[in-house]
Parts: C-alpha cells; structure tokens; sequence
C-alpha cells in the first residue's frame, strides 16, 4: 500500500511539473475586475480606450486625454453589475490588452500609454500628461495592434533628454489650444489650475509669513532680552497658526480638484 500512495504521489508531480501540460484552460486573455457599463459608441471594440463625456461612454480621439475612462476587456476575470446589450465590461486598474499604434514611436515596455488622436487606439507617451498605463510589451508595427497595458489611470511626467524648451511650450499651447475648443476639458484644466494656484499661494505665502514672523521676534529678543520667554512664544504661536493656514489651503486645492464640477 505504502509503494502505490508513493507512485501515486510521482505519477502526480510528474504531471504537474511536465511543460507543456495543463489541468485546465487557461482565459483567451488577461483581464482584471471589469464594471459592465452602458456604452454610446456603437463601432466599439475589445482593447479600445474610452473615455467618459457629457454623450456618455465613447472612444478616446484626443492624445493624452483627461476624460479617459477605462479599456474594453474581452475577457475580464471578473466583471460586476448587470451585463446587457448595448453594456461592455471596462477596465480602469489592472492588466488587460490595449488597441495601440505606433504613430508615439515604437513602444517599449514599462514605456507610459496614452490615447491618440485614432478613436480607441493608444499610443506611447512622450511628454508629460494624462495616460492610461504601462506598456507590459513592445510593439513597433505600422498597423493598429494589441498589447498588455498595466492599466492605471493618471498624470505621469515624462522625461526626454532630447526634448528642448521650445517643444515643451508648444506641446503646452497645443494642450491649452485643446481644453478652449471643448468645453468639458477646459472646465477640468481650469479646476486644476485654480487648485495649483490655491496651493502654490498657500505653501509660499506660508514661508514667507513665517520667515517674516521668526525675523521679527529675533529682532524683538534682541531689543528686550528679558521678554525673550513671551517673544519666543508668540513665534510658536505664529508659526502653528501659519501651519494651519498653509494646510487649510492645500486642503481647499485637493476639494478643487476631487469636488469641482
């Protein structure tokens, strides 16, 4: 009994460690959790980049785009909320195959992901934006094609040795050319603007009072050393208060961006 339970256990091993030898099928692709949502764009397809307007869910036809969604999964591990006919299960966190060109230039892995300028396509990032992901293979073909992207949406900066001042402030005009002309992006610009100003106001106006306040009291000791305990007091005090006023603003900027409508 002994030697059956023992070839039993190496017939088993064996099995298991043969390459080439599966148990089960695998998925036909990577997927994370996917959310079946309602989608406008009826020419849509699995791997196309949506992003979410005021006519719904449709694809994405501008480069780095702020409104991006998710990506259409073909076959998310999991997927929540009623599916139904007009309904597609979109992913925003986690690995999936993304529709992608080559017009970015080739794209290598770990390079960033953004939109383009083709409905639903993507394409690498060279220049600091909005993006979709990583790239978690290359591609460098003159056709539209599928790659794995770790999708997570979000700014990311992106450096270029080769980039030169004048590229960059044309890239920014383009940008700023593209948030006029849409009335849903430039309301997102502009509430990222105002927080950014709300928050560079706050932390430099805050160094700045309490640079002032700790000259002042170090002249006010100097003049009257025996009131140094009650000066020296009133510079803590100063300060917390100017702590307080400095995070106040950057809390302001962060309710700006995360409630602004």
């Amino acid at each position: 009994m002994g030697n059956l339970r023992l070839a039993l256990v190496v017939v088993v091993f064996s099995t298991l460690a043969l390459p080439g030898v599966a148990l089960a099928q695998a998925p036909a692709a990577l997927g994370g959790v996917a959310v079946n949502v309602e989608v406008k764009d009826k020419d849509v397809q699995a791997g196309d980049i949506l992003s979410l307007t005021k006519d719904g869910l449709v694809r994405s036809t501008t480069t780095y785009d702020v409104s991006m969604y998710g990506v259409v999964a073909a076959a998310p591990i999991l997927s929540v909320e009623p599916k139904t006919d007009t309904s597609k299960s979109i992913i925003s966190s986690g690995e999936t195959d993304v529709r992608v060109t080559n017009k970015g230039g080739a794209i290598q892995v770990g390079d960033f992901i953004t939109s383009s300028a083709d409905a639903g396509v993507g394409q690498k990032a060279t220049e600091s934006g909005y993006v979709l992901g990583k790239a978690l293979k290359a591609y460098d073909s003159g056709s539209v094609g599928t790659i794995p992207v770790a999708v997570s949406l979000g700014y990311a900066t992106v450096t270029s040795a080769n980039k030169s001042t004048a590229a960059a402030a044309g890239s920014f005009l383009q940008r700023l050319a593209e948030a006029i002309s849409n009335p849903d992006k430039f309301g997102i610009y502009l509430r990222y603007f105002v927080a950014g100003a709300v928050g560079f106001v706050s932390v430099f106006g805050a160094i700045f009072a309490f640079i002032r306040f700790m000259n002042t009291g170090l002249e006010a000791i100097g003049r009257n050393p025996l009131a140094r305990r009650t000066i020296i007091g009133g510079m803590v005090l100063s300060g917390v208060v100017v702590a307080v006023l400095a995070a106040s603003g950057l809390g302001i900027a962060a309710a700006i961006i995360r409630f602004g409508k």
